[in-house]
C-alpha cells in the first residue's frame, strides 16, 4: 500500500466515522444505504485521479466537496437540529421505489451562509436506458427495478461546479417534467421524469401503458412539453432512445 493510499484510507475512515455518527441521530431506516453510497462515491472519486494526483491537497479537497456530515442526516429528517448546527437547510431528498435519490445522487457540499446557484433551464445531450452500458458504474443496476415500465436516463450538461446536486432543486420543482417521445408515422409515447436524478443522469419514467406502444427498432425524438416558460428543458439535436428488439 502506497503512502498516498495509506493517507486517503485515513481520511474516508475519519469522514465515514463523522457521516455514520450523524446519521445514527436521526435513526432513519435508510442510514445505512446512505453511508454506503457515500462510501461508494468516495471510492470512486478516489479512483478517478491520477497517481500523480493523489497528493493530500487533492484528498483533502474530495472530503471537504463532500460536506459537512452532519448534511446528510438533515437530508433524511430536514427537521433535526444536530449538535452544533446553528442554521437549518432544506435539501431535495427524495426516493421511489427502489430508489434512494440522497444515495444515488451523490451530495456535495453547501456552506451554510452560501446562496445556492440555480437553474432556469437545462440541456439534455444523450438519453439512453437505464439497464444498459451506457449508465455510469457508480449508479447501481438495482437502484431502479427491472418491470414493464421503460426506464431511462437523461443527461444533463449544465453543472456549477462547487454547487452540488442542491443547484437543481428549483428548477426540479418548477419545471414541467413531462415529455413526449416522437418518431414519423408512429403515436406519440408519454414519459415523465420522476424520482429525481443522480448528479447530472434524470430518471425518466415511461409508464407500461405507453412502454407498450414503442415500436422495437424505431427512432423516437426526445420533446419535453416545458409548459412553464421560466423553466425549460432543452434538448440537443440529435437526441433519441430506440427500443431494443429484445
Amino acid at each position: 500500500m502506497t503512502v498516498e493510499n495509506k493517507t486517503w484510507d485515513s481520511l474516508k475512515v475519519k469522514y465515514l466515522g463523522q457521516v455514520a455518527k450523524a446519521l445514527s441521530s436521526v435513526k432513519h431506516p435508510r442510514a445505512k444505504d446512505v453511508l454506503e453510497d457515500v462510501r461508494c462515491h468516495l471510492d470512486r472519486r478516489f479512483a478517478d485521479l491520477e497517481p500523480d494526483e493523489q497528493t493530500r491537497e487533492n484528498l483533502q479537497t474530495i472530503i471537504t466537496e463532500m460536506g459537512p456530515a452532519s448534511d446528510y442526516a438533515e437530508l433524511l429528517d430536514p427537521d433535526a437540529t444536530l449538535p452544533g448546527q446553528s442554521v437549518r437547510r432544506k435539501y431535495l431528498l427524495w426516493t421511489g421505489l427502489g430508489i434512494i435519490v440522497v444515495a444515488a445522487a451523490i451530495l456535495l457540499p453547501i456552506a451554510i451562509s452560501h446562496k445556492v446557484k440555480g437553474h432556469k433551464h437545462l440541456t439534455i445531450s444523450s438519453a439512453y436506458w437505464f439497464h444498459s452500458n451506457q449508465r455510469p458504474r457508480w449508479i447501481p443496476d438495482d437502484a431502479v427495478r427491472k418491470d414493464n415500465d421503460g426506464h431511462i436516463l437523461f443527461h444533463i450538461d449544465e453543472w456549477f461546479e462547487g454547487e452540488g446536486i442542491v443547484q437543481y432543486k428549483s428548477f426540479y420543482s418548477k419545471a414541467d417534467k413531462r415529455f413526449l417521445l416522437k418518431s414519423q408515422g408512429h403515436p406519440d409515447v408519454r414519459a415523465n421524469a420522476e424520482r429525481g436524478y443522480w448528479n447530472q443522469e434524470f430518471y425518466v419514467r415511461v409508464p407500461e401503458t405507453e412502454y407498450i406502444k414503442m415500436k422495437a427498432g424505431v427512432t423516437y425524438i426526445v420533446h419535453p412539453v416545458n409548459s412553464n416558460p421560466k423553466y425549460q428543458w432543452k434538448v440537443v439535436p440529435g437526441v433519441t432512445i430506440c427500443k431494443s428488439n429484445e
